[in-house]
């Protein structure tokens, strides 16, 4: 596995900055509803849309693990008030990786989604949050301007 995320950041690396273009493709609604819900509902709500496809016995074991650590970064950053969409890697027509900025009263934090499109419907299949840019975005996404 660690080889692995080597592999993926020597790649990212390779491919120098990421730029975000105006043509990109909007965020699926899944993602962006659940950050909607962040605002509006809490985490719980956030988890349960972001989770939606999810057999219940993996739902259940990702929702216990995230939901300590999105109430403590929420505890730290504030109220969520909105979020910015940043970008996406698009891996081809089924797969995508979605970066985005959460608004809190505090601070903000960072979010990056892997999203499936998988009959018809896109999933998320992976969420990662920190409080610390630099633990969610890849290093052309870290400097300002994208260069």
């Amino acid at each position: 596995m660690r080889r692995l995320i080597l592999t993926v950041a020597s790649v990212l690396l390779a491919l120098g900055p990421m730029r975000v273009s105006a043509q990109q493709a909007p965020p699926p609604a899944i993602v962006t509803q659940g950050l909607d819900l962040l605002r509006t509902s809490g985490t719980s709500a956030a988890l349960d849309a972001w989770l939606k496809g999810w057999s219940d016995e993996s739902a259940v074991a990702a929702k216990s693990q995230l939901l300590p650590v999105l109430d403590e970064i929420q505890r730290v950053a504030g109220t969520v008030s909105g979020s910015d969409f940043l970008g996406s890697a698009d891996w081809g027509p089924h797969t995508r990786r979605l970066y985005f900025t959460v608004l809190a009263k505090n601070q903000p934090f960072y979010c990056r989604f892997d999203v499936y499109l998988a009959g018809g419907e896109w999933r998320v299949v992976n969420v990662t949050l920190h409080t610390n840019p630099a633990e969610v975005f890849p290093p052309g996404l870290l400097m300002p301007g994208g260069s």
